[in-house]
């Protein structure tokens, strides 16, 4: 799994510091933009599914989806 993790973030990387001087931001901010986004949306996914009673059916089957793996 970390391989694949590993693997997909310098692809991600090396995408996202391709857009330097977009919008007037350096590839290295770009990098840290994105990452920061899909990390915040991680983080918000992942409080919303804490509930111990699992009354979300969507939460109910993140959270048995990431069990099985």
């Amino acid at each position: 799994m970390s391989v694949l993790a590993g693997g997909f973030a310098s692809i991600l990387a090396y995408g996202l510091y391709t857009l330097d001087g977009k919008a007037g931001r350096s590839g290295w901010r770009w990098i840290l933009f994105v990452e920061g986004l899909i990390t915040v949306g991680l983080a918000v996914v992942a409080y919303l599914c804490k509930s111990s009673n699992l009354e979300c059916k969507c939460c109910a089957y993140f959270v048995i989806v990431i069990a099985d793996l």
